[in-house]
């Protein structure tokens, strides 16, 4: 009997043996595979894009800019100067946005993007067409959501003959400013409309299918399975409410959130709304891909994301993609293509329409 039990014993020690010693190899294998991708990277930060947000200009970018060269001083910096943010609608802006970005040949073996406010919206249009092969997509108080409120931030962002329009025609409330925000002429014409939700018109809002329902997936489109294939092909895509927003409301726009449909107290968080499967964002999220986070503070405001350090160490840095051996090597072959062949002139549109009709070509104002 005791023979028995010992050899017993002696088959239970050598299987939990056994057991450990897989569990061991399993733990060396993964630490020998995480060591050899981190061997094909380099030091060297994919080429990062700079988008600014509506009404404002490049330079607004340039804070983020300096953290990122203090990280690597060799890094490409892209940055967008985009004309008539406010008065163009966003499909062209779109448009405009992906077909500069795709004249740099610096851009094309991978990139990452940094982008603010109404900027985050047009990159992550960019991004879900799929053409530029965008690595790490970094949001910063972009209205994800869309706005549903006229909050003073707001108004400083219209045209001041929209704002002249509005205040004329003695609007109260946001639900009567949905009329203005709604209509059709805004929405061609106008940015912020673009992305307008208006809770107590759900129905309206999804008929119309204007960018924001089309960009966040919640109708059916000719380009839904592109939209959301694309998205989750990031290896990060990173989101940041500032926690005083003053502009963008409700905040949690800044995160997907949004009002419930027909009121305008609760708020959906984007775990619990069709947008996070339709996007692919739960997927992201399953790999650990999906970056959601609060820019905490009283003075973390709006355009504090872009200068905040600690918003760069913490949000951002550990999120953005280096370069593989291979792709450093690509880059640096396209950085030594001369592409200084768009010139200002005779040629240039004079009709200050960005997105002219009379097909004429315009400046090169990267």
């Amino acid at each position: 009997m005791k023979r028995l039990l010992c050899l017993s014993l002696l088959l239970i020690g050598n299987n939990l043996l056994s057991m450990d010693a897989e569990a061991k190899m399993e733990d060396i294998t993964d630490l020998l595979s995480r060591r050899e991708s981190a061997k094909s990277k380099t030091s060297r930060l994919l080429p990062t894009i700079l988008v600014h947000g509506v009404t404002s200009k490049k330079e607004a970018m340039l804070p983020m800019a300096n953290f990122v060269t203090n990280v690597d001083p060799k890094v490409e910096i892209k940055f967008l100067d985009i004309p008539y943010t406010s008065i163009t609608d966003l499909d062209d802006q779109v448009e405009w946005v992906e077909k500069e970005l795709l004249k740099d040949p610096t851009l094309q073996h991978g990139c990452n993007v940094i982008a603010h406010s109404q900027g985050t919206l047009l990159m992550r249009g960019v991004t879900q067409r799929g053409n530029l092969p965008v690595r790490s997509f970094i949001g910063l108080a972009g209205p994800q959501g869309g706005v549903s409120h006229i909050t003073e931030g707001v108004k400083e962002q219209l045209p001041g003959f929209v704002m002249d329009m509005i205040e004329s025609m003695g609007l109260e409330n946001d639900e009567e400013y949905c009329a203005i925000m709604c209509n059709e002429y805004m929405r061609d014409g106008f940015s912020i409309p673009d992305f307008w939700y208006e809770p107590n018109h759900h129905d309206e809002f999804l008929e119309s299918a204007p960018f924001l329902a089309r960009l966040n997936n919640m109708v059916d489109h000719e380009d839904f399975e592109t939209y959301r294939e694309n998205l989750k092909k990031l290896n990060y895509a990173v989101f940041v409410m500032p926690e005083a927003e003053e502009i963008v409301a409700p905040k949690e726009s800044c995160l997907f959130g949004m009002y419930e449909p027909y009121q305008r107290t609760k708020i959906t968080p984007v775990q619990l709304s069709h947008i996070y499967e339709n996007l692919g964002l739960s997927d992201l999220a399953q790999e650990g891909k999906l970056i959601l986070t609060i820019l905490e503070g009283t003075d973390a405001d709006h355009a504090s994301v872009r200068t905040n350090p600690d918003n760069f160490t913490h949000n951002i840095l550990p999120y953005l993609t280096y370069a593989t051996e291979k792709e450093l090597e690509l880059i640096t072959a396209a950085e030594k293509i001369d592409t200084t062949t768009d010139t200002v002139g005779e040629t240039c549109c004079s009709c200050l329409a960005v997105f002219c009709k009379c097909k004429k070509v315009r400046c090169n104002v990267l």
